[in-house]
């Protein structure tokens, strides 16, 4: 009999299965899915540089050096004698007024530590001359003063308001920044310390998160010192030749910057400021 035509022989192989499972376990692996796209990092966003809003300070732990004995500072408010009240800021505040309120906020910070014994110069409506107050400083009994004031640098300024009295408040935002004054041209022997306590406020002030100013717009008044913010007096002032003991004078900041001066209206400015002169003193009266 031939050979069925339009059929299909089955085979049942015993080894069939077995066979199966071997290829199946060479089989390629199957392909991994492809990763997820990872979103690229944003850089870290920079804090603000004083004197822009938000700015940060510095604020370290500060303590007394050990065996510190108290220590009497003259701390005088800038301005108000007689008639004579200083720069008018960007904001319209007189730098007299200015000076009063930040000698009083430092006056108490440093009083508040029980280590120092502040002696204020000019304190409410007192107008007291120059000649009285280094009079007072030498019956005081104070081995260093200190005197605020804001200063007022301006290339380029413009109006930005009118006080209440009518006159122009100018502005001038390119000249940010603090200065140390001090006069190491004395025949006093103390006229090393003199600088010192300059360099120690400037170095403390700015560790602290202040710019200090190292412009070129004091011509022959001022000449740079080799810490940043230092300008050692070429004028003579009065202020810085009278005294008998290391005296300095701080300009805090410039009055004609709008944004500088908008940070000195902060409570937290006022803080950084008392924190970094109360380690500055420390460290002074620590190295003398």
């Amino acid at each position: 009999m031939g050979p069925a035509r339009g059929r299909i022989l089955l085979v049942r192989d015993p080894m069939m299965p077995l066979l199966l499972l071997l290829l199946a376990c060479h089989a390629a692996a199957p392909e991994p899915p492809p990763p997820e796209p990872v979103a690229p990092k944003s850089p870290p966003i920079a804090a603000p540089e004083w004197p822009q809003p938000g700015a940060p300070f510095d604020h370290p732990v500060i303590e007394s050096p050990p065996g510190f004995e108290k220590q009497s500072v003259f701390v005088i408010a800038g301005h108000g004698n007689g008639s004579k009240t200083g720069n008018l800021g960007a904001w319209c505040t007189w730098e007299s007024d200015f000076a009063l309120e930040t000698a009083d906020q430092l006056s108490d910070l440093l009083d508040a530590t029980g280590h120092f014994d502040v002696v204020r110069a000019r304190s409410g409506k007192q107008r007291p001359s120059y000649g009285s107050r280094i009079r007072h400083l030498e019956r005081s009994g104070a081995t260093a003063m200190i005197e605020l004031h804001s200063d007022a640098r301006a290339n380029h300024m413009m109006p930005n308001g009118a006080a209440a009295n009518g006159e122009v408040c100018w502005r001038d935002d390119g000249e940010p920044g603090f200065t140390i004054l001090v006069n190491d041209r004395t025949n006093a022997p103390d006229k090393a310390d003199r600088l010192a306590l300059a360099r120690a406020i400037a170095e403390s002030m700015t560790a602290a998160g202040f710019l200090p100013w190292v412009g070129d717009n004091y011509g022959e008044l001022y000449e740079r010192d080799e810490v940043d913010g230092v300008w050692r007096d070429r004028r003579g002032l009065y202020m810085l030749r009278h005294p008998l003991v290391p005296a300095v004078i701080i300009e805090t900041h410039n009055a004609k910057d709008g944004l500088e001066t908008r940070r000195w209206e902060e409570p937290g400015t006022h803080d950084a400021f008392g924190r970094a002169m109360l380690a500055a003193l420390f460290r002074w009266y620590d190295e003398r």
